[in-house]
């Protein structure tokens, strides 16, 4: 009797939620919303992977703090420095192994869903494809380039200062620009700039190439936040660079001078990558203790596991987050085969919702969604 009246409730749910509808972003703060949301309602399902992924971290990072990098202060080497957390570097150490995870999720979903031929064909493809929109697009696009590179140069400076988080925000924007509309961050910048317009009751004209502008100005931000030496000097140099370039409109030469800084850049940042490696020291730590089990009980040993705790707290939120954002990455597909409907920006632009016509259509949905995320 108790199994057939909770069999009838269930039905009863079901078709209650026969009405349900799957939400489109309407503006910037209800899209953080629907994250967050999605991302407390995850953890119960995904906890057992997200336990496993933090405890890998906490793990690893204990190891590299007492192994390699000799205790929990910092000096040791400038790789240890960027990605422990350590005095000084604590927020952003938990950022960087926040969005270390979220990347790596994510490359091992994309593979695991294109297969590796087709994912390594879209890391060549939208390269060229923001090439192209930067550089063969017009004066319009050059000037959005300069100016958008400096702001991200400014705020490098003096809110990142963390060369491994500019590493992992390079690596994103090349994800993003491989995965063009499939990706959260276009998503974001199509409903941020929703809001702009209707704000500020500007035409929304939105252009595709603004995305892959954006993302290459993160690359060539990120890259001379790397490289320039004489820091902040050579940084205001750039900007005022910039500036001058834009409002006198000399964008026959700017175009070569974008393509040099990049160009220069990344072969700096092979350089810088080469010396980091070579300046690598080892001081200890668990050895200057005499051993292991003599470091166990030493007074450090316990501050050192500790420090173990952002990092593994930052991967478990990467790690999450790239969990929920899969559903909003997928709405560009879905939509895009709705008659009537061209893509998710239709959707945005008139505040629509995704409606079913029955509760199997919307559970069909969610399963091909749970197909991609498991």
């Amino acid at each position: 009797m108790k199994k057939t009246k909770n069999k009838e409730e269930k039905t009863r749910k079901e078709k209650a939620d026969d009405k349900m509808e799957m939400e489109v972003p309407k503006n910037l703060f209800h899209l953080i919303w629907m994250m967050i949301k999605a991302m407390v309602k995850n953890i119960p399902k995904r906890w057992k992977s997200l336990a496993i992924i933090s405890g890998i971290t906490f793990l690893l990072h204990t190891y590299l703090v007492i192994y390699p990098n000799g205790g929990y202060w910092p000096g040791t080497n400038a790789i240890f420095d960027n990605i422990l957390v350590l005095p000084g570097n604590k927020v952003r150490a938990a950022v960087f192994w926040a969005i270390l995870l979220y990347l790596l999720t994510s490359i091992f979903t994309r593979i695991k869903t294109l297969g590796f031929v087709e994912f390594m064909k879209s890391l060549y493809k939208g390269p060229v494809r923001a090439g192209n929109s930067v550089f063969k697009s017009g004066k319009e696009n050059i000037r959005y380039f300069l100016f958008t590179t400096s702001v991200l140069l400014i705020i490098a400076y003096f809110l990142i200062r963390n060369y491994a988080i500019f590493y992992m925000l390079i690596i994103g924007a090349i994800l993003a620009i491989a995965s063009f509309k499939a990706s959260l961050s276009y998503l974001f910048l199509k409903v941020a700039y929703n809001d702009f317009c209707r704000i500020f009751k500007r035409e929304n004209n939105l252009k595709e190439s603004y995305f892959d502008v954006f993302q290459v100005s993160i690359i060539a931000s990120m890259l001379l936040s790397i490289i320039l030496p004489f820091k902040p000097y050579s940084i205001w140099a750039l900007v005022a660079l910039a500036v001058y370039l834009i409002f006198y409109e000399k964008f026959k030469k700017s175009n070569k001078l974008a393509a040099s800084i990049i160009l220069f850049s990344l072969i700096g940042l092979n350089l810088r990558i080469i010396g980091t490696f070579i300046a690598y020291a080892d001081d200890g730590g668990v050895e200057e203790a005499g051993g292991f089990w003599n470091w166990l009980t030493s007074p450090g040993s316990f501050t050192a596991v500790l420090l173990g705790i952002p990092a593994a707290i930052g991967a478990f939120i990467g790690s999450l987050l790239e969990f929920v954002s899969r559903p909003f990455e997928m709405m560009h597909e879905y939509v895009r085969g709705l008659g009537g409907l061209e893509s998710i920006e239709t959707f945005i632009d008139h505040g629509y919702s995704i409606q079913f016509d029955s509760f199997e259509a919307r559970r069909s949905y969610e399963r091909n969604l749970s197909d991609n995320i498991s």
